[in-house]
């Protein structure tokens, strides 16, 4: 999947730019793209969902090794300041928005939130009658963060530093 590519050379980039370590990804599902692209110890999956029917064995199982963690990143079982990044992808936009100040609570000072969306899940919530987007994420952490100049070819995907 096209998305799937540019997250991939996205953070190969930011890995080589930014010496990535430790990457929080809340609500990943059975999405490995980050895993295998940086390294089972380097990235720490969150979900809910573990355990549901319809996934087969549930994503944990799927997503193979490495740290994965039940939880929900709303109420993130992690310390403060805990990780280089948060990718913040394909979740719903609400509480993506819910989320932004815990997410930023798990984050190193000076590390990076990456903000994006696949193709897998739904780009827009409905909440309280009103169509919410990812445009609305990217809204709410423009208001808080700094945006970092990323190459245009990772168009639609947007990184800011944790201040």
């Amino acid at each position: 999947m096209e998305s799937d590519k540019k997250l991939e050379k996205l953070l190969v980039y930011l890995d080589n730019n930014y010496a990535l370590e430790k990457v929080y990804y809340p609500g990943s599902g059975w999405h490995k793209v980050p895993k295998e692209t940086l390294g089972t110890d380097k990235v720490v999956h969150v979900s809910l969902e573990e355990n549901l029917k319809w996934v087969d064995g549930g994503y944990f199982r799927r997503l193979g090794k490495g740290l994965n963690v039940k939880g929900d990143y709303r109420k993130s079982p992690f310390q403060d300041k805990t990780f280089d990044a948060t990718l913040i992808w394909g979740i719903p936009p609400v509480t993506a928005i819910d989320a932004v100040p815990e997410f930023r609570r798990v984050t190193k000072k000076n590390g990076l939130l990456i903000v994006g969306s696949n193709q897998f899940c739904s780009t827009e919530s409905v909440y309280n009658s009103r169509k919410i987007t990812f445009d609305d994420v990217l809204g709410c952490v423009d208001g808080q963060l700094t945006q970092i100049k990323i190459p245009s070819c990772y168009f639609g995907i947007s990184v800011y530093k944790n201040e």
